[in-house]
């Protein structure tokens, strides 16, 4: 899962801009995923790394980047917002045209 690296990243370097420009309070965050960031552990992260930091129960606001890929073999094209884990692996690899991409 790692969700909790990320999120625990993007909140350490947030928190300490807050306390550059001294804020002591934030009421919304708006987080954009890739469809194989989960959803859910990412609000528990934030859940676990907000304490006590001025982000300490603020809105989290959460949705998914939605990406346009094309095969470089055969120009085959297409949106991705919904995503598996394991389809990142073969994604590269389509075949969608009068060549077998997989084996370029």
């Amino acid at each position: 899962m790692h969700e909790f690296a990320v999120t625990e990243h993007i909140i350490t370097h947030l928190i300490d801009q807050l306390k550059q420009e001294q804020v002591t309070k934030v009421t919304h965050v708006h987080f954009r995923r890739s469809s194989a960031f989960s959803e859910e552990v990412l609000r528990q992260s934030f859940n676990v790394f907000s304490r006590g930091t001025p982000l300490e129960g603020a809105d989290l606001v959460v949705d998914v980047a939605v990406l346009n890929t094309s095969c470089p073999c055969c120009g085959y094209s297409t949106r991705i917002d919904s995503l598996p884990v394991w389809a990142h692996v073969y994604l590269p690899k389509m075949r969608r045209g009068p060549r077998d991409c997989r084996s370029a």
